[in-house]
C-alpha cells in the first residue's frame, strides 16, 4: 500500500490540475473521476490499517497479560518462601 502512495498522489494531483486549468473537455466528469479514486484508495487504506491495528492490539492485550501472569508467578513463588520461611 506505502508503495502506492506516491503514485496515487502523483494522479490525483496531476488530475486536479488538469481539471483546473481545464485541459480537457468535460472536467467535472474528471474530477469527478478523481474524487472516486481518492475514495477508493482511502477506503482501501482503512482496510489495511484495521487488520494491522487490531493485530497490534491483540499483541499488546498479550504482552499485559504475559507481564500479569509474570507478575502472579513472582508473586506466587515470593509468598510461598515467605509461608516455608515461617511456617
Amino acid at each position: 500500500m506505502s508503495e502506492a502512495k506516491s503514485e496515487v498522489e502523483y494522479v490525483i494531483k496531476t488530475g486536479r490540475q488538469i481539471v483546473e486549468k481545464k485541459q480537457v473537455d468535460q472536467p467535472d466528469q474528471l474530477n469527478t473521476q478523481i474524487d472516486a479514486v481518492k475514495l477508493l484508495y482511502n477506503e482501501l487504506g482503512a482496510q489495511v490499517n484495521t487488520p494491522s491495528h487490531f493485530v497490534s492490539s491483540i499483541f499488546s492485550a498479550f504482552g499485559a497479560l504475559s507481564l500479569t501472569f509474570s507478575a502472579f508467578k513472582s508473586t506466587t513463588a515470593l509468598f510461598i518462601i515467605i509461608i516455608r520461611a515461617i511456617g
